[in-house]
């Protein structure tokens, strides 16, 4: 219970997204202002009270602690290291950090700061009178914590709290200074925050580091708002371990981010602002070109890409809607004669065994393996060779679609695709050189010797049968739109298609749709034949984020990009 708690305690400190409020634009940040720079992650919450209420009595709360995210997330190391150290702080200052608790530490407005991701060294800042400070769970547990007496002789209370299962020490302090109360995990911080609001630092607070004035003025903070110094955490030995979802690699070109969060009649939406080291200059996209090439995609289909044309996205795009995933780089090793131990690793009785990996050679054998005692490596396919087929024909902007159809006999999922690509001069397409690129690729990917592929014509469309594989290929040049897919039945569904959406693009260069209106047939049959029924940690939790979130029948993602600032919005409806 204890882990439950701690848990659903930080997942709300870290994103705060039941309440309405507004700010002024002119004191949107002050808080920050209270905070000596340096956070790696920032989380303001306007009316945390009220926020801990409503989530208290919301719908959502019970279905995502039945959940099977919720269940995962308590057996991961990220989970369970935070669910002990808020234990452990529990432990130290003698009573439970509950909601209650924590709803009873601002009058309403607060923020919390991340220093140390590895350490949990945190801040917490929220304003409070003497009044309601006295009536605090710490102010009337004062007793049990060392009290120290400030330069201008205010009381601050100090204890250690054992963490690392007890082979570490932590200071929890907490303080009321001019109207604020303060809470840290570090006495550096503590005695730099209490500097910040007393006045002696000047311009060394986190709202006057460049980076996050620059982002903090492009937004004005509604339900809850995080800023993150990206560049730093990017860095991070611990957020890229445990925190990361993703390749670090991914945000490599992100400096700053700020989000921030809102609940209104059209439901909710999230902001996302990025600062970029080098700028993206995507273009935009005109409501008139969304809704042409939208058009033709069939109402059911629960997911599109809308994106302006970029030359590495087109090759991209363009390779996996036919070949069905991207092309990485990797090492083939060429079989060794003898068995293979080394990297075993013992720990606590323990031991594992994944470079335990061969038998013999009759076990690593591969078709047209060259049975050399070296690493060969494979070079990815260079998926620009698209770009340059279609180059004459000047592409514009790319959709990309998926439909997922189950197959009956036997079991199994095919993932339907098609990129829809808008050409400003379709006279010049040159048909030969796109085809022979298609071959080069498929000659790339398949190992089968004297493989020999032949177009054919269908319909006005082009067919690329692939018998010994079951894959099949084909595309149609349809006025000033070329249509590429992966089926047959799937493209002549979307050329055959004239389905008038009531769709904006707003000026962004990106736009994405996931419709979850026929979530059973789309998403929740298809979890569960990838997870073979076996509870699969990545797709069990997906289905189980699907439940939590039951009600949002759409969600849209649009991008668009400013000089060095990127800009997401994220509507769920």
């Amino acid at each position: 219970m204890k882990i439950k708690v701690a848990i659903i305690t930080s997942i709300l400190l870290i994103v705060g997204f039941f309440v309405w409020a507004e700010t002024s634009s002119k004191e949107k940040f002050s808080l920050a202002k209270d905070f000596p720079n340096g956070a790696l992650v920032y989380l303001q919450i306007t009316d945390l009270p009220q926020f801990i209420k409503l989530w208290n009595e919301s719908k959502l709360k019970e279905k995502y602690l039945n959940s099977e995210n919720f269940s995962g997330l308590q057996k991961r190391h990220l989970g369970i290291k935070i669910a002990e150290r808020w234990n452990d702080w529990s432990n130290a200052v003698g009573f439970s950090l509950d909601l209650q608790t924590l709803g009873s530490l601002g009058e309403k407005q607060a923020a919390v700061a991340i220093y140390d991701v590895g350490k949990l060294d945190i801040v917490f800042v929220a304003p409070m009178n003497e009044t309601v400070f006295s009536a605090t769970m710490f102010a009337q547990n004062s007793g049990d914590f060392e009290e120290i007496s400030l330069d201008d002789k205010t009381t601050a209370y100090v204890i250690d709290a054992e963490v690392e299962r007890q082979k570490q020490k932590q200071k929890v302090i907490f303080a009321n200074i001019k109207g604020r109360f303060v809470l840290a995990t570090n006495e550096k911080l503590f005695l730099q925050t209490v500097s910040q609001i007393t006045g002696k630092q000047k311009k060394q607070s986190l709202y006057d580091e460049p980076n996050f004035k620059k982002m903090s003025e492009r937004i004005t903070p509604n339900l809850a708002t995080i800023w993150l110094d990206q560049e730093r955490l990017n860095s991070d030995y611990y957020f890229k371990r445990y925190w990361l979802m993703s390749d670090v690699e991914d945000l490599q070109n992100i400096q700053a981010g700020i989000f921030d969060i809102s609940l209104g009649e059209t439901g909710l939406t999230e902001k996302r602002e990025f600062l970029l080291k080098e700028s993206q200059n995507l273009g935009q996209i005109s409501n008139a070109e969304a809704q042409d090439l939208t058009r033709n995609i069939p109402e059911n289909v629960p997911y599109f890409h809308l994106q302006k044309v970029e030359e590495k996205q087109l090759g991209e795009a363009i390779y996996e809607t036919i070949l069905d995933k991207k092309e990485v780089k990797n090492l083939r090793r060429s079989p060794s004669r003898n068995w293979s131990y080394e990297d075993y690793s013992y720990d606590d009785n323990s031991y594992e065994y994944e470079n335990y990996h061969y038998l013999n050679s009759d076990f690593d054998e591969e078709i047209n393996q060259i049975d050399e005692d070296e690493n060969i490596e494979e070079k990815p396919f260079q998926t620009n060779q698209f770009v340059s087929a279609l180059g004459s024909a000047n592409p514009t902007i790319i959709l990309t679609a998926t439909s997922p159809k189950i197959l009956e006999s036997p079991m199994f999922v095919e993932f339907r695709k098609v990129a829809i690509v808008s050409l400003k001069n379709p006279n010049n397409f040159q048909s030969n050189h796109f085809e022979n690129t298609i071959v080069k690729a498929l000659k790339h990917r398949i190992t089968v010797a004297d493989a020999k592929f032949e177009w054919t014509t269908e319909n006005e469309f082009r067919k690329l049968n692939i018998p010994m594989l079951g894959w099949e290929i084909g595309y149609q040049l349809n006025g000033s739109k070329l249509f590429v897919s992966n089926s047959f039945e799937f493209l002549q569904e979307c050329l055959a298609n004239e389905n008038k959406r009531e769709i904006s693009a707003n000026g962004m260069s990106q736009l994405t749709v996931i419709n979850l209106t026929n979530r059973k047939e789309h998403f929740d049959n298809v979890m569960k034949i990838l997870s073979n029924e076996n509870g699969n940690f990545f797709t069990g939790n997906l289905a189980s984020m699907l439940d939590v979130f039951a009600d949002v029948k759409q969600i849209e993602v649009r991008r668009k990009s400013e000089d060095n600032f990127l800009q997401e919005e994220i509507l769920a409806k």
